[in-house]
């Protein structure tokens, strides 16, 4: 017989899951469990699909990296959005002028030996890399401290320990700020191969401008977001509460706040409005963050590219576009990798949707597994390109850089890694986790406190009858009438068990004052009554 582990207070009565949850986002239903009925409705209805908690942050992390191997195909791609050129590498049908699609870019050695690059040192471009990383680590530690709710000293420690990063953030682009107003003059964007040409370098002071005004703007947020979480940690105002009363009594008994003793009691709602003012400071650091990194690429990595030059026609000349060579993907592998990401994101946006149908979750079971198997398509192809370019010889004056299609790869990879793993275990581990009670599917991670704390069908003893019987029972009946019954308005005094001879404990269904709608008889009659 397992032991029973809650106790029904009347004030305070046993949390019950919010079975009416619809999609990922868990969306509940307003008003949808009014009465017992009502939930034993909706709670029998297995067409009703209950996405997990684990669903919506997985899923919004397989969107963020399908639109990152988007991105990076479309800067990849060899030729126009409405046209891809490139074929395989070495796969050419003997055409000596098609047009191959190679997995590497070319630089002149004597730009990446330069201290300098597009106009600015490299050693700002660090700096601001360096801001950039900082920052985002502080930030998700913020947050994910945040959401996970530990305990009230560790939680104090940990927020304070990205205060550190947040002020260091801040340094960062303090520097990065001061040495960008004195280098964006010089900020340019110079073709390959000008000495023939006599093409000009392109002035960038504009991009420049703008680095340094997220600079100022990454160090403003930075420094505001540490005083405020510096100063609500240490009132104890940047928490979420637990669920349940008693993790909230034993979280209060550990809090370390130190409160104003001369601060008006009178004031209320204060929590609210401080988690608001951080929250909005943090997030306008994060966005400024991510504006930054864009034009970080967009300035700093725009370093001189080798493209081939085409013989004059008429006296001009065109760069690359009908040269024999491209840096970038073949066709075949610009495709695969468009239709995955392509699908991957719709199908992750359409999901948000509430939906509740059980074949609507299986439905997009199956797509995020053909998404996967695209990936992993695409994935041996891009080994194979990569493995042919590195055979290919670079020219001596020239330095031959595959890093950025190597991140291609690697990201396609883990995109179905990600939606594998998501498939196995919210779906199969799901559907092999059952409750002991309710026998509903829940995720290995979820399960504990669903039997324990959630569950409608788990068994709590009422404190002023000791009688047993569903959760769900008690919150929506037995809690209004028990203790009205004058059999049980008298209340015995404690007595030691070894002083007390044995006591019968009369069941509420055997007094003259029960209600018709009180069973008789419950599945945990079992259960004995608490010994005094």
């Amino acid at each position: 017989m397992d032991p029973i582990e809650e106790v029904a207070y009347r004030n305070r009565p046993p949390l019950l899951e919010d079975v009416s949850i619809q999609g990922p986002l868990r969306i509940p239903i307003k008003d949808a469990m009014q009465t017992l009925e009502e939930r034993e409705a909706i709670e029998a209805d297995f067409r009703w699909y209950r996405w997990s908690k684990f669903a919506a942050p997985w899923l919004i992390w397989c969107f963020l990296l399908s639109v990152t191997v988007f991105c990076l195909t479309a800067w990849q791609q060899v030729g126009g959005y409405k046209e891809f050129r490139a074929e395989t590498v070495g796969d050419h049908d003997g055409r000596p002028w098609a047009i191959q699609g190679i997995p590497r870019d070319m630089t002149a050695k004597r730009v990446t030996n330069d201290k300098d690059e597009a106009g600015q040192s490299k050693a700002l471009r660090n700096v601001r890399i360096a801001v950039v990383t900082c920052g985002a680590f502080a930030l998700f530690g913020v947050f994910a401290t945040l959401l996970v709710k530990p305990r009230p000293r560790i939680r104090t420690g940990l927020n304070y320990f990205w205060c550190i990063f947040l002020f260091a953030t801040f340094v960062l682009a303090v520097v990065s700020f001061s040495i960008g107003i004195d280098q964006h003059k010089g900020a340019n964007q110079c073709p390959w191969g000008r000495e023939w040409t006599f093409e000009k370098c392109r002035v960038r002071k504009g991009f420049a401008t703008i680095v340094i005004v997220l600079d100022a703007l990454v160090f403003i947020g930075a420094l505001t977001s540490t005083v405020l979480l510096a100063y609500f940690n240490s009132t104890g105002d940047w928490k979420l509460f637990r669920t349940g009363f008693r993790e909230r009594e034993r979280d209060a008994e550990s809090e370390v706040v130190r409160r104003d003793e001369t601060a008006d009691k009178s004031l209320r709602k204060v929590r609210p409005v401080r988690m608001a003012v951080l929250s909005l400071a943090l997030i306008f650091t994060a966005a400024a963050a991510i504006v930054l990194t864009i034009f970080i690429i967009l300035l700093h990595l725009d370093y001189e590219r080798s493209w081939p030059l085409e013989s004059y026609n008429g006296g001009r000349n065109t760069r690359g576009r009908d040269w024999y060579h491209r840096s970038g993907w073949p066709a075949r592998n610009t495709r695969l990798r468009y239709s995955a990401t392509i699908i991957g994101i719709c199908t992750v946006v359409l999901n948000m949707i509430p939906f509740t149908h059980r074949v609507i979750a299986y439905l997009f079971a199956i797509l995020y597994f053909l998404v996967a198997c695209l990936c992993f398509t695409v994935f041996g192809f891009d080994l194979h390109e990569l493995a042919e370019s590195h055979q290919l010889a670079c020219p001596l004056d020239q330095r031959c850089r595959h890093q950025q299609y190597i991140a291609t790869v690697v990201l396609e990879f883990i995109l179905g890694i990600s939606l594998l793993f998501y498939i196995l275990y919210e779906y199969l581990a799901k559907a092999l986790t059952t409750s002991r009670w309710s026998g509903r599917n829940y995720c290995p991670h979820e399960i504990y406190k669903h039997d324990t704390k959630l569950d409608s069908m788990r068994p709590v003893r009422c404190e002023i009858t000791g009688q047993v019987m569903t959760a769900k029972e008690y919150v929506y009946r037995y809690r209004f009438i028990a203790g009205t019954n004058p059999f049980y308005d008298h209340v015995d005094p404690v007595i030691p068990q070894a002083l007390a001879g044995p006591a019968a404990y009369p069941q509420i269904a055997a007094s003259p004052y029960a209600q018709p709608f009180v069973p008789v008889a419950t599945p945990y009659g079992a259960y004995p009554p608490p010994p005094y």
